[in-house]
């Protein structure tokens, strides 16, 4: 049964947006974090988000004196945004900052809401604050998030951000890219032997690798895609589960994190989790802001002004033959069957 518009689940308090087109979930106290994306009248999400009990998350009294750990042991999959901070935890002039940022989980307060939309506001560190809104579009199934990080101090800010959707997946599962190059993550290899080359094409000691391709085999692999002009995905999928189109503002998110977790077995997940996380990023690889900082990746929020992005996810009931692209309306461009 959906939930009303503002609602409580087991003792958490969840934000339903939706129309005649599409449905979605927000956890506010989580990082405002889209736990649901599904079309109207389909009670298939199109995210992957699993619940379990154990391990317990991490919280304020409770820690696994690690903050990656920590980060991972809330992590069930879903929707989140990362700032001002992306990767592993880092620092900013002596002050630490939490693994993908403690805007990916710390309570975002609801500002306004009505049947198809809201706002939601929170503040970072050191002198950021951030404003986040996300509209159901009203032709068809998608979804338009906007955000907003103003800087209120007196001193110059560097941050990175980004978003981790994590898309359900199976063997069947195809990403579509622009032209783009790729990195693999050395410390997620997946037995890859090719490990930068043209998008999607790899190769692993028993032969060629197409990465374009959610695997069948049990393993995670990171991969980073960059040098791209154009900022969309499709994730296209062979069964019951819908297939989805992203677009982004490809200035603010210039890199994309591809992440395929295939029932990994380690910690928190034990096997429980299959997801495609298609990841529009400030900076890659995955070392934070002092890495970024370190390439001159970083994006600088100057005192009093502010800075925005955009990102839209769509769930198209059909895809052209071809690919082409996706607008910013979520709209998949290409040749139609």
């Amino acid at each position: 049964m959906p939930l009303p518009h503002d609602a409580y689940q087991e003792g958490i308090r969840m934000l339903r947006l939706s129309n005649v087109h599409v449905s979605l979930t927000i956890e506010p106290a989580r990082g405002a974090q889209i736990v649901e994306l599904s079309r109207a009248g389909d009670d298939v999400n199109a995210l992957a988000f699993e619940t379990w009990d154990s391990p317990p998350a991490a919280d304020g009294v409770s820690s696994y004196y690690d903050p990656e750990l920590d980060w991972l042991s809330g992590y069930h999959g879903g929707w989140q945004e990362t700032l001002p901070n992306a990767g592993q935890a880092s620092h900013l002039d002596g002050m630490p900052l939490p693994f993908h940022g403690e805007g990916s989980f710390i309570p975002w307060q609801v500002v306004e809401s009505g049947p198809d939309h809201c706002v939601v506001a929170t503040h970072l560190r050191p002198t950021l604050s951030a404003t986040r809104s996300m509209t159901l579009s009203a032709t068809h199934p998608a979804v338009q998030v906007a955000t907003r990080v103003t800087n209120t101090g007196l001193l110059p800010v560097p941050m990175v951000w980004g978003h981790h959707p994590a898309f359900a997946a199976d063997a069947g599962t195809v990403l579509h890219l622009p032209a783009t190059r790729y990195s693999v993550d050395p410390a997620q290899p997946d037995g890859l032997d090719t490990t930068e080359g043209t998008w999607p094409t790899s190769s692993a000691p028993d032969g060629p690798v197409d990465l374009s391709r959610f695997s069948a085999a049990t393993g995670q692999r990171l991969v980073y895609c960059h040098g791209h002009d154009e900022g969309w995905a499709v994730v296209e999928q062979n069964g019951l589960l819908p297939h989805a189109a992203l677009s982004w503002d490809v200035a603010a998110y210039p890199a994309t994190w591809i992440w395929q977790n295939r029932a990994a077995t380690g910690f928190p997940w034990f096997g429980r989790l299959r997801c495609l996380a298609v990841e529009p990023q400030r900076a890659w690889p995955f070392d934070g802001l002092a890495g970024a900082r370190s390439r001159g990746q970083e994006l600088t929020v100057a005192p009093g002004r502010s800075v925005e992005s955009w990102i839209t996810v769509a769930l198209p009931e059909q895809l052209p033959a071809v690919i082409t692209g996706v607008d910013q309306d979520g709209h998949v461009m290409g040749d139609r069957p």
